[in-house]
């Protein structure tokens, strides 16, 4: 059915549309770590929107005592499964300043960033955000 002047309502995905209904950001437990050795993290922020199968994510979270975490990269749960690999980016705001990027492979739940030219250290503060697609 073609659309007129006077349609009310949410306009659904499968028309065209989001689905969505203005709701706010949701949030979810990242559950960041280290990928070599252990160390202690605090999330601020861990939050999604998703429309349709597309799922937007935001992160905020600091390495609050590095323990035994090494190396450069860090990973942490998404809020759904992906469908086909993906990625997001970010930076330490804090220590290094360095960059990073991160990736999640398809059929999985852990996205894992890897530091630019920086390995982690306390008080990193990783900001980043991404999108992908949920199964």
């Amino acid at each position: 059915m073609p659309l007129t002047t006077g349609v009310t309502g949410t306009l659904p995905v499968a028309n065209g549309g989001t689905g969505d209904t203005g709701t706010a950001w949701g949030t979810y437990t990242a559950s960041p770590q280290c990928t070599t050795g252990a160390g202690t993290w605090s999330t601020t922020a861990a939050r999604f929107k998703q429309l349709g199968k597309t799922v937007f994510f935001q992160l905020d979270a600091s390495l609050t005592a590095i323990g035994t975490c090494s190396g450069a990269q860090f990973q942490f749960t998404l809020p759904s499964t992906a469908q086909s690999a993906a990625g997001g980016a970010g930076r330490d705001t804090n220590v290094s300043g360095a960059p990073f990027t991160c990736f999640v492979g398809a059929a999985s739940s852990t996205m894992v960033c890897i530091l630019s030219g920086a390995s982690l250290q306390v008080n990193n503060i990783m900001k980043l955000s991404g999108v992908y697609e949920s199964q």
